[in-house]
């Protein structure tokens, strides 16, 4: 096809007129926002629910209309989407920015609490919190509620048993710094003990021997 000449009106539909609309679109643009179907897709990969451990607030919901839902979340950018934001970074281009790798689903309070506090939240930071939250979302996918809420039971316990034993060592460390006041019957019920967990602890025998 020709190109236009000089002076000769572009109308609509000729060559080059959708370059020349996506460059104006560009240089008038100040924010790499996310698309609208991308902050779809970063909710529903984390089940809306909000991407910090520590919250994990469901952001969807039902309204007291019947006909409306309640949102409550945001897709937030881990590397801020504008120069001056938070965690910006001048390495990136504009599509990265504008890219899923480079948002989070965040409810609209932590969403606020992490750019408001930057320096608290670095980039890494936010990336963990969204690799966990897939990984735990993901779980709940493949093995249902019952099972990941088994899997969750059983680590919080083995981490209580795990504190208990460190506990029990302690003790036993401070029964052996007190010399010859301290029974050797009291040790070997401390080391016994732990044992019924982690097995029998060589090191704190020998210290024992030798402070005989």
């Amino acid at each position: 096809m020709d190109r236009p000449r000089v002076g000769e009106t572009v109308r609509p539909g000729d060559a080059g007129q959708g370059v020349i609309k996506n460059a104006m679109t560009r240089i008038g643009r100040t924010r790499d926002d996310f698309p609208a179907a991308l902050k779809r897709v970063l909710g529903e990969r984390v089940a809306y629910t909000c991407s910090n451990p520590d919250c994990q607030r469901v952001t969807i919901g039902p309204h007291s209309s019947h006909d409306q839902a309640l949102r409550l979340g945001r897709a937030a950018h881990v590397c801020a989407a504008a120069p001056g934001g938070p965690r910006y970074d001048a390495t990136q281009s504009s599509d990265e920015r504008a890219s899923i790798s480079n948002g989070i689903w965040l409810c609209a309070i932590c969403a606020d609490i992490v750019d408001k506090d930057a320096i608290r939240f670095p980039a890494d930071t936010l990336r963990a919190w969204k690799a966990r939250a897939e990984r735990s979302i993901l779980e709940l996918l493949e093995r249902g509620l019952a099972s990941a809420a088994h899997t969750q039971k059983a680590s919080a316990a083995s981490s209580i048993d795990r504190l208990e034993a460190e506990r029990l060592l302690h003790e036993a460390f401070d029964m052996i710094a007190g010399g010859a006041q301290t029974s050797r019957l009291g040790v070997d019920l401390q080391l016994t003990s732990f044992s019924g967990e982690f097995g029998r602890m060589s090191g704190v025998e020998a210290a024992w021997d030798m402070q005989r």
